[in-house]
């Protein structure tokens, strides 16, 4: 009878779902919620071209988001707030911040700075991610700020082109890549607080034609097989100005609120979200860095007769080798999942 009464109840907590999940999904607003009060806020700025309810795995962060995928009605500065309730006895609720930055069609939109793109063109559609795991009662709020009459939105041009190859060692290496042309080398030494420093080898390139293609640099050949994109490969893509994307709107800001005895509310953290892809997209012109060596040095090595004693390093002199990879895009650690179906 013992047996009898221990198989139910284990068969219960296999087929019952825990009081956890059951609060997670009655937690979870639908999409049609969000999407009403989205488009209260921000319809009239913003079309609404598609949206989703999208989780993610384990390996990806966890966590599921609302997507929305829209595209600015005008130029202009826009600041894209929402707040939200959730299961956390600290907090009582959080607001969250997305900036973006919208210019004309065809602007200079630049590289991507850690993986987040800092403007994007009229055009575009641009994926805003809205959290919603274990979150309730979302409100949205926009603030916007018109581009005055005389704006300038030639920001990532250079201002000072001399300089920019300043203390670049130009010594040819051979380049299969038709996309980026290689502009040169340069290196940097980064001082420990006791002696010692970490040496740092960059290679420079600048976008010319478009492509589509994995870049590879390394201090030494690829050996692996012919044809296989290899691991640590960056999946580069160059487009004309006049070429419309699906970019993720990818850095926030998160305040997180507590209730105060006295019954009022405070900021009691403030923090960042990045919603970082390995992809980079360029547009002719634009330049972008990449490290291909990366050494420690310990006071040892510069007593032992290592260095010159001008300070030079000799993996200073280790030139970039650079190969092309066919195109794939990393979705299963970081958000390259929400891009990977629109690719241009």
């Amino acid at each position: 009878m013992k047996l009898k009464f221990a198989l139910v109840g284990l068969l219960l907590f296999i087929v019952l779902p825990s009081s956890a999940a059951q609060s997670r999904r009655r937690n979870t607003p639908d999409a049609d919620f969000l999407r009403a009060g989205f488009l209260a806020a921000f319809g009239n700025d913003f079309e609404l071209v598609k949206d989703g309810i999208t989780p993610r795995t384990n390996e990806q962060g966890g966590g599921m988001y609302w997507l929305a995928y829209v595209k600015a009605r005008q130029p202009g500065y826009f600041s894209l707030q929402y707040s939200f309730k959730r299961d956390d006895k600290h907090y009582s609720h959080e607001e969250r911040e997305i900036h973006i930055t919208v210019a004309p069609k065809g602007c200079r939109r630049g590289p991507p700075s850690s993986g987040v793109y800092p403007r994007f063109c009229m055009g575009d559609t641009i994926i805003i991610p809205v959290f919603i795991a274990g979150a309730t009662s979302h409100q949205f709020e926009l603030k916007k700020q018109a581009p005055a009459a005389d704006e300038d939105w030639k920001t990532f041009d250079e201002k000072y082109p001399n300089f920019r190859d300043r203390d670049l060692d130009k010594t040819p290496v051979e380049n299969p890549s038709e996309s980026l042309r290689y502009v040169g080398r340069r290196s940097h030494k980064m001082l420990h607080r006791k002696p010692g420093y970490t040496l740092q080898l960059f290679a420079d390139f600048e976008a010319v034609k478009p492509g589509k293609f994995n870049l590879l640099v390394s201090s030494s050949a690829y050996g692996g097989p012919a044809g296989k994109t290899p691991a640590g490969s960056i999946p580069i893509i160059v487009v004309d100005r006049s070429t419309s994307l699906t970019l993720i709107a990818g850095r926030e800001e998160v305040r997180g609120f507590t209730m105060g005895h006295n019954g009022q509310e405070y900021v009691s953290s403030t923090s960042g979200n990045s919603y970082m892809t390995s992809l980079i997209v360029l547009q002719p012109g634009d330049r972008v860095s990449f490290l291909y060596l990366s050494a420690i040095r310990s006071p040892r090595f510069e007593r032992d007769g290592n260095a010159r004693r001008d300070g030079f390093d000799p993996a200073e002199a280790t030139a970039p080798v650079i190969s092309v990879h066919p195109f794939a895009l990393e979705t299963k650690y970081d958000f390259g999942a929400w891009l990977v179906d629109y690719l241009p």
